[in-house]
């Protein structure tokens, strides 16, 4: 069987909802996300075995949350609404925020409250952005990436095709191993920080390999994100760009960009 990976929108909420899920996930259940591995590179030529694990968000982490991107999201998810629903611009940013709060992602709340294909939400949402004019590739993160001794994932909330164009415009594909992401076309996906997402991005990642005790590390821009992680015992890293929203915190660091991540874990990059 094959499987796709990845993971999309971001909002930055301080109302947090711990989501968990009601029964262990084993070998035999079937995967609610998808995964993608992608081609291998010269800076990815480690023994997986013997490194860390790192996870790394997409959107308004891999690229500044000021690049313009999620205000644009956020207009076409206006306009899908507008134009599918009927739906005011005015209700709909009531709704979205509500929604977010309560599953996790937009779609899955006009999923069940308004029944929507969520891959034709994410053809009109995500697959419209016009990512050229807003993010282009960042030599730090490139270095940072280049220079990180782990295997590295995509775990995203967005679907496949977005997450490719990011990684190609950004120019980072090639210090992937893989994607793990929304697949949008399986009738019950999940999400972060729904902690079945993350056991099974953790399980579609390792594809049968052991573990063999190797820290798992996950950086995201999103709190209620970094909260579910620490419960599955993840080192975890958020990237918040605004300094006066950070909160002082022993279970998790705060840096202001990705590439700042060597000022955490030094050993990492030596």
């Amino acid at each position: 069987r094959t499987f796709e990976l990845f993971i999309g929108e971001s909002y930055h909420q301080l109302s947090v909802k711990i989501f968990s899920s009601a029964l262990p996930m084993t070998r035999t259940e079937e995967f609610c996300m998808g995964s993608e591995l992608l081609p291998s590179s010269s800076h990815n030529q480690i023994p997986y075995e013997e490194c860390p694990l790192f996870f790394f968000d997409l959107d308004n982490c891999l690229y500044r949350k000021s690049s313009g991107v999620f205000l644009e999201m956020k207009n076409k998810i206006y306009q899908f609404c507008e134009r599918n629903l009927s739906i005011s611009i005015e209700d709909a940013s009531s709704s979205i925020m509500q929604y977010h709060r309560d599953y996790g992602l937009t779609v899955l709340g006009l999923v069940k409250h308004y029944q929507i294909n969520p891959a034709h939400y994410d053809a009109q949402v995500d697959g419209a952005l016009e990512l050229g004019d807003k993010i282009q590739p960042n030599p730090k993160i490139q270095e940072m990436l280049r220079n990180l001794k782990a295997e590295k994932w995509i775990l995203t909330n967005a679907g496949l095709n977005h997450a490719l164009r990011v990684l190609r415009i950004t120019g980072i594909t090639e210090y992937f191993r893989g994607i793990v992401h929304c697949d949008y076309n399986l009738k019950n996906f999940n999400c972060k920080p729904q902690r079945i997402a993350f056991e099974h991005a953790l399980e579609l990642a390792l594809s049968g390999r052991d573990r063999n005790n190797r820290d798992v590390y996950f950086i995201d821009d999103t709190l209620p994100n970094i909260l579910a992680s620490l419960h599955l015992s993840w080192k975890s890293v958020l990237v918040e760009e605004e300094e006066d929203l950070w909160n002082e915190s022993e279970d998790y660091p705060t840096i202001r960009y990705v590439e700042d991540l060597p000022k955490i874990y030094p050993a990492l990059f030596q």
